[in-house]
């Protein structure tokens, strides 16, 4: 192989890699305590998340939920909440005003778990 093959390859690999890294590089101090997946129940999609934020010098740690509608004609709004680890859960966070998507976050790390609802009356999904 040439020695400007080599180098072009090593390049693109190079490349490519940063590219991948990225997201990584430039994320925030997270710990996740959930996933990021979206959801399918009989009335459509939502995409359910959670996380943790390590404390910084200007806010203190927090845990966080999200549920977004991606589809579907479910009624209603979507709500969220967070488990906590002794079993005890945070009050149910539904946003009327904005039915494509609800969040909570609440001060502390001491929680297992995002709870999402994709409508009034839809099953819970844990995150």
């Amino acid at each position: 192989m040439k020695n400007s093959v080599r180098i072009r390859t090593a390049v693109v690999c190079a490349t490519a890699t940063i590219g991948l890294m990225t997201p990584f590089l430039f994320a925030g101090s997270a710990d996740a305590i959930g996933n990021n997946r979206t959801v399918t129940r009989s009335c459509g999609q939502n995409h359910v998340a959670s996380g943790k934020i390590a404390a910084t010098s200007t806010r203190s740690a927090y845990t966080w939920a999200q549920t977004t509608r991606v589809n579907g004609d479910c009624g209603g709004y979507l709500s969220v909440a967070l488990q906590y680890t002794d079993g005890r859960r945070s009050s149910r966070k539904t946003q009327p005003d904005h039915i494509t998507s609800a969040y909570t976050e609440v001060t502390g790390t001491a929680f297992s778990y995002g709870l999402h609802w994709g409508c009034d009356t839809c099953n819970v999904t844990y995150s």
